[in-house]
């Protein structure tokens, strides 16, 4: 496995593009054969509500409060976390690049988002699951 600049890891031998992430006693691989990929898993709890301000957008509150609002923040970070790891760049803001479109959380789904970050304004199809310990988010790049 190498690192870009960025920190985004891929197999040397480039036979599959993946992802890693890690989190209190759980750890998620994304491998795809051609596409980039992302995933993110975030640990279960509250110290999300603090950092909320760095991360959600005021036109990404209506999706915070359709749900249980610790998954939904958690939701948010982790998918944001996602396609920071697909864009592979280093100098991107959360709250002013990365952009979750509304949706209603759920146990699992999928959800849109857009990056503002680069010239290609990529949007992604980030597919999520919840459970009691966390929540996993992952996508690949089209």
């Amino acid at each position: 496995i190498g690192y870009l600049p960025s920190g985004k890891p891929y197999l040397e031998d480039r036979s599959a593009c993946v992802s890693f992430s890690h989190t209190s006693g759980y750890v998620a691989v994304a491998v795809h054969p051609e596409k980039e990929v992302g995933i993110d898993i975030e640990q279960y709890g509250l110290r999300v509500r603090k950092l909320a301000s760095r991360f959600v957008r005021d036109d990404e509150r209506s999706s915070v409060e359709a749900g249980d609002e610790i998954y939904a923040l958690l939701l948010h970070w982790s998918a944001k976390e996602t396609m920071f790891k697909l864009m592979g760049h280093s100098d991107v803001d959360f709250l002013d690049h990365l952009h979750i479109l509304p949706f209603i959380p759920t146990d699992s789904g999928e959800m849109k988002a857009v990056e503002y970050r680069t010239e290609m304004r990529h949007t992604f199809q980030v597919s999520y699951y919840t459970h009691p310990d966390y929540v996993l988010t992952f996508a690949c790049l089209e």
